[in-house]
């Protein structure tokens, strides 16, 4: 069930489907990559902080997906094995990481991601203002 969201672009593969590598223990994770956070690594700050959070809500969900960059991140550096964020059609396409959340993104659309994730940052960075 691979839906298509534009004409040279395809859906990344599901999660199930490809090995996440934990990026505290560097154990190779094939399925629920959350709940392996949870039981094996509940003392550490930031899984913590994903615990304490709703299961399904947003911020919950980019933590994961934190992890799992970091783990793939692991997997490109150690073993070159790359799992693009998004993936191209076009088997010669170059991806370069990103500095800011360590995902693999394609060389000629990194500047759209990187434009997204520093305003995030800052938005983050940032101290709210109290009116």
């Amino acid at each position: 069930m691979s839906s298509v969201t534009n004409q040279r672009y395809t859906r990344k593969q599901s999660a199930r489907e490809r090995p996440t590598i934990c990026p505290i223990c560097y154990e190779d994770v094939v399925t629920h990559f959350p709940r392996h956070l949870s039981r094996h690594h509940p003392k550490d700050p930031e899984v913590k902080r994903m615990l304490s959070l709703k299961p399904n809500s947003k911020e919950r969900l980019e933590i994961v997906s934190a992890f799992r960059k970091r783990g793939y991140f692991i997997l490109k550096t150690e073993k070159d094995i790359s799992y693009p964020v998004r993936s191209s059609k076009d088997s010669d396409t170059d991806h370069v990481v990103c500095m800011f959340c360590l995902g693999l993104y394609n060389k000629k659309m990194l500047y759209r991601h990187v434009k997204v994730v520093k305003v995030n940052l800052m938005m983050l960075l940032t101290p709210a203002r109290i009116v």
